[in-house]
């Protein structure tokens, strides 16, 4: 008992504030002291050093350091250079787009003069008789300036939006005729995503329509105003805002920036009126969002009845489906929020497919080994709802 009664006063302990843990410490940790706390993936360690720092703060009003190791600084810091360098490599093709557009340009209206000249030649416009006031039947009326100008423009302005259509990432508005997609051109504009934005949230007007390109936003239904479940994941084959192809102007879903990326944006105002006045587009959003609903739906019926290890296997394919790459980044915190599972049951089920040697997933990082035999792991839902089924823009 006295060796005991030394000991503690010899190292002086610091409550955690959380309860269990200092009762069964005899106070909490070592004051002044480094503390290693050890266990295996989702047993909670993360999550302890944050309670800790959390609960020193607002009892103690004592400040607190949480860092991150080195090898994630020096991951994050290559993710944004390899960023970098892809909007450079965007901004050069862009770049001899407009070269082509304008080189294009110049040799239709070379064409188009040399054509005025010969019919001007062939009318006798620039002969002699050419001043003869005789009036000369079947005259072509010439166009004015402003006129050709604007015919120019015109027709400039529909073969840069059939080119921008056909180059777009985004599926859906891919799919749409030229004469659509020039009709959205002037709305439209070339936004960034970031990871964790909300775009939306239930109850609330959709100010914008989103066109996805390169990243994924997650559609979570919200209970009890804070705990949410993914029921949609929407990436370049769709649209955020698909209700007001049915009449609504406000969300049903919270609507999370699940990967960082690039994406078109529209005002939902003018979205709706070019909605009103063109069927085709109808048509593609009615497609879209039947699509959407049978995602949904099946989505219920997978978290009710399959395993997490399947479900985690449908989730990483439609993940690759829509970022195009066997590499991306999935958290563990994330996965069982929108799987609805503990973070404990995701661990488990990431373990297993590592075992059978289908994906590497470390630290949030995962890449897709074996695609078919992922496949083969995820459950029946993956095969109703994957992309590669469906017809261009849906």
């Amino acid at each position: 008992m006295t060796a005991r009664k030394s000991a503690a006063r010899r190292f002086s302990k610091l409550a955690t504030g959380i309860k269990g843990f200092d009762q069964l410490s005899r106070g909490g940790l070592p004051r002044n002291r480094t503390s290693l706390v050890m266990g295996g993936p989702g047993t909670g360690k993360t999550v302890f050093a944050l309670q800790t720092l959390i609960n020193a703060a607002r009892e103690r009003k004592q400040p607190g350091i949480f860092s991150r190791k080195r090898r994630e600084l020096q991951l994050a810091e290559a993710d944004i250079a390899a960023r970098i360098a892809a909007l450079q490599v965007d901004r050069d093709r862009q770049r001899t787009e407009l070269a082509l557009y304008a080189r294009d340009d110049e040799a239709r209206q070379a064409s188009a003069d040399e054509s005025e000249s010969e019919l001007r030649r062939m009318r006798g416009v620039n002969s002699p008789a050419a001043a003869s006031p005789v009036p000369r039947r079947g005259r072509i009326p010439r166009m004015s300036a402003n006129s050709r100008a604007n015919g120019s423009r015109r027709t400039k302005f529909g073969r840069i939006a059939a080119v921008a259509r056909a180059t777009t990432a985004n599926r859906l508005l891919a799919a749409l005729p030229a004469k659509e997609y020039e009709g959205l051109l002037d709305g439209l504009e070339a936004i960034r995503l970031t990871y964790g934005e909300v775009l939306d949230e239930p109850g609330e007007q959709m100010r914008y329509v989103y066109f996805p390109c390169d990243c994924l936003v997650s559609l979570l239904t919200v209970a009890d105003g804070r705990r949410a479940l993914e029921v949609g994941l929407v990436g370049r084959e769709g649209m955020v805002g698909s209700r007001l192809a049915l009449g609504f102007t406000t969300s049903s879903v919270r609507a999370l920036v699940q990967g960082t990326g690039t994406a078109l944006r529209i005002e939902s105002v003018h979205f709706r009126r070019k909605l009103q006045r063109s069927p085709t587009l109808q048509r593609a959003l009615l497609r879209f969002t039947d699509a959407l609903m049978l995602q949904v739906t099946q989505n219920a019926a997978c978290n009710r009845f399959h395993v997490v290890e399947a479900r985690l296997a449908r989730r990483l394919l439609m993940t690759r489906e829509r970022v195009s790459s066997h590499e991306f980044h999935l958290t563990h915190e994330f996965l069982a929020a929108v799987l609805g599972v503990r973070r404990a049951g995701v661990t488990m089920a990431a373990s297993a497919l590592q075992r059978q040697q289908l994906i590497r997933y470390r630290r949030g990082a995962v890449t897709i080994l074996d695609q078919q035999g992922l496949e083969a792991s995820a459950c029946s839902c993956y095969q109703q709802v994957r992309l590669t089924r469906r017809a261009p823009g849906i």
